[in-house]
C-alpha cells in the first residue's frame, strides 16, 4: 500500500506534535483512508464537507495527525488560515493520485491547478505518489508545483501486474455476440460469479451496457438474488458522475463487501479509484479508454489479490474516436495484434528510477502475458 509513508514521517518525530497532510481526489478515498489509519492507531481525519463539527474542531485545534484533503477544501477558510497557522507543526505534504495534476487540471478540477499554492506556504517534504505516470506527467507535475528537478528524489518500480492477462479484441458493436462469456456467468453462478466492472467512455453508453445485460438477467429471473426485488439485491448496477450520492454510496459499499449479491458493476472512470476490492476477476472496456495512463490505472483494479485476472478492451468501429482518444491509445490498439500489450503499456509508462531490466522481462510467455504471445506460444 503506497499510503504507508504516510506514517514514517510522523513517527520520525515522537512525543511531538507534528502533522501529515495529504492531497486527496476523491471523498470515498479520504474516508477509507481515515477508517484504516484510525484502526491502526494514527489519529486520521478526512475534513470534507459534511464533517461532523466534533472532528472538525479536533482537526483545527491539532489532535489529529493525519488529515486528509481535497484540493479544493484546503483552499477555503477555515482550512487555508488552519494550513498557515500550523505550517510550522507540519511536517509532510503529500499528494496522492498525483497523477490527477494533470488528467484532471483545471479543465475538470480547478483546485488541482492550485495545488502550487499550498506547497509554496509550507517549507515541509512534499510526496508526490501514483501507481502510474509517464515522463511528461512528471515533468508537468514537477512545473506546476515549481520543483526544482535536482532536489526531487524519484522512486519508481515498473507498474507491472504479471498476474493480470491482457487482451485487446477488434470485434462487431453487438453486445449479445461479445458479452455472452459474461451474462452466462452470472445467469449461472448468480451471487457467486467473478466480480466483474466494465467501463465504459460515455454514461449513454454505461445505460446501453447496462439496460441489455438486466433486460437479459430479467428475462432469464436471474437479475435478483432474492425477493422482493429491488436495488439492495441486484446482480448488476449502475455508475456514473451523475449518480446520486446516496445511490453511489450504495454501490459502492455493496460491492465491497464479500458476499455481496453485487456483481458486476458497469461505469465510466467516475467508479475506481479508491474502491478496495482484492478479488476483482474482470476489467472489461467496452471502447479503449481515453489514454494509456487511463487504461492501466483501470486494468490495475483488477485481482489486487494476486491470484489471475483479465482485462479485456473490446474496440469496435465507432469506439476510435480521435477526438476522445490520444493518439498512443490508436497506436496500442493498432499494434494490439502483433505486439506484446504488456510491454508496448510499460515503454509507455517507463520513467526514471526504473529498470530496464524489469521491462525486458515482462513479457513471459509461459505465464499467459497477453493474446498477442498466446497466439505466439498456441
Amino acid at each position: 500500500m503506497q499510503s504507508c509513508v504516510y506514517s514514517f514521517f510522523l513517527k520520525l518525530y515522537p512525543g511531538k506534535v507534528h502533522l501529515t497532510v495529504v492531497v486527496s481526489p476523491l471523498k470515498s478515498l479520504m474516508l477509507d483512508q481515515e477508517k484504516r489509519w484510525n484502526e491502526m492507531g494514527i489519529s486520521s481525519a478526512a475534513v470534507i464537507s459534511d464533517m461532523s463539527p466534533e472532528t472538525a474542531r479536533s482537526v483545527l485545534a491539532g489532535h489529529v495527525r493525519l488529515i486528509f484533503m481535497s484540493p479544493e477544501i484546503i483552499l477555503q477558510q477555515p482550512w487555508w488560515g488552519w494550513l498557515r497557522d500550523r505550517r510550522q507543526d507540519i511536517c509532510l505534504l503529500a499528494i496522492d493520485e498525483v497523477h490527477c495534476m494533470t488528467t484532471w487540471g483545471a479543465s475538470f478540477r480547478e483546485g488541482y491547478s492550485k495545488v502550487s499554492s499550498v506547497r509554496s506556504l509550507l517549507s515541509c517534504p512534499i510526496l508526490m505518489l501514483t501507481a502510474t505516470a509517464t515522463g511528461r506527467m512528471v515533468g508537468e507535475v514537477m512545473e506546476q508545483l515549481h520543483l526544482d528537478k535536482g532536489a526531487v528524489e524519484m522512486v519508481s518500480v515498473l507498474p507491472n501486474r504479471p498476474n493480470i492477462h491482457l487482451q485487446v479484441q477488434k470485434c462487431s458493436a453487438e453486445l449479445a455476440t461479445e458479452l455472452a462469456w459474461l451474462l452466462t456467468d452470472l445467469k449461472e453462478k448468480g451471487k457467486d460469479a467473478e466480480r466483474t466492472i466494465i467501463y465504459c467512455r460515455t454514461i449513454t453508453t454505461v445505460w446501453q451496457v447496462f439496460g441489455w445485460i438486466m433486460k437479459e438477467l430479467k428475462d432469464s429471473g436471474m437479475a435478483y438474488t432474492e425477493e422482493p426485488h429491488s436495488v439492495k439485491n441486484q446482480v448488476v448496477d449502475m455508475f456514473h458522475g451523475k449518480t446520486g450520492a446516496a445511490s453511489q454510496s450504495r454501490i459502492l459499499s455493496r460491492f465491497t463487501e464479500r458476499d455481496s449479491s453485487l456483481r458486476c458493476v458497469v461505469a465510466t472512470v467516475a467508479f475506481g479509484m479508491g474502491v478496495q476490492v482484492s478479488d476483482i476477476r474482470h476489467v472489461v472496456h467496452w471502447g479503449p479508454s481515453k489514454d494509456i495512463l487511463s487504461y492501466w490505472q483501470e486494468v490495475g483494479r483488477c485481482a489486487r489479490d494476486g491470484e489471475e485476472g483479465n482485462a479485456k478492451m473490446y474496440v469496435f468501429p465507432r469506439s476510435l474516436d480521435t477526438r476522445f482518444i490520444d493518439a498512443r491509445m490508436i497506436a496500442l490498439v493498432n499494434s494490439s495484434q502483433s505486439t506484446c500489450i504488456r510491454k508496448t503499456v510499460l515503454e509507455h509508462l517507463f520513467v526514471q528510477g526504473m529498470e530496464r531490466n524489469d521491462l525486458s522481462a515482462a513479457c513471459n510467455l509461459g505465464s499467459g502475458c497477453c493474446s498477442v504471445c498466446d497466439a505466439k506460444t498456441s
